[in-house]
């Protein structure tokens, strides 16, 4: 399985990938306090509670699938009580 990942034509995406993640965990508590800072920290603890239900398809993904991740995070505003107009 190794052998095979190793080969794997988008294993130079993956670990900058990785990278990449690794240093926002780094500067996560600098990019709250400017995100805190631009939106209000209710709105930003709301949105912190409900973000592992959000849906992030990807640049390349079809109509389809664009439409039915608008349609989950929409639910996850109306559950977390996010009116439309607090929304940024």
């Amino acid at each position: 399985m190794m052998s095979e990942i190793l080969k794997s034509p988008i294993l130079p995406e993956l670990l900058d990938e990785m990278a990449r993640l690794v240093r926002l965990t780094d500067k996560r508590d600098d990019i709250k306090e400017a995100v805190v800072a631009e939106y209000g920290e209710e709105l930003v603890d709301r949105a912190l509670r409900y973000c592992d239900d959000f849906v992030a398809p990807g640049l390349d993904a079809p109509e389809e699938e664009l439409r039915e991740a608008e349609a989950i995070n929409e639910a996850v505003f109306e559950s977390a009580g996010v009116s439309p107009e607090e929304r940024p």
